[in-house]
């Protein structure tokens, strides 16, 4: 997301907030994660991202739900 660092995140988009919302949840790095609706708002290229870190994150051990 180059060229938005100094704009709040809530003046960002809807496909952009969520991107950062799981840009946060990745650098916790928690065992668990729980994601609401996880591909609303999200094109194409960043479901399948998306769906790559939830399949490297759960062979890894971690646990993904999904609602």
């Amino acid at each position: 997301m180059a060229g938005f660092e100094d704009v709040p995140v809530a003046r960002l988009s809807a496909g952009q907030q969520r991107r950062v919302a799981l840009a946060r949840l990745w650098l916790t790095r928690a065992a668990l994660w729980v994601l609401d609706e996880p591909f609303t708002a999200i094109d194409v290229n960043g479901v399948a991202r998306l769906t790559r870190r939830m399949a490297a994150h759960t062979a890894q051990g971690g646990m993904v739900i999904l609602t």
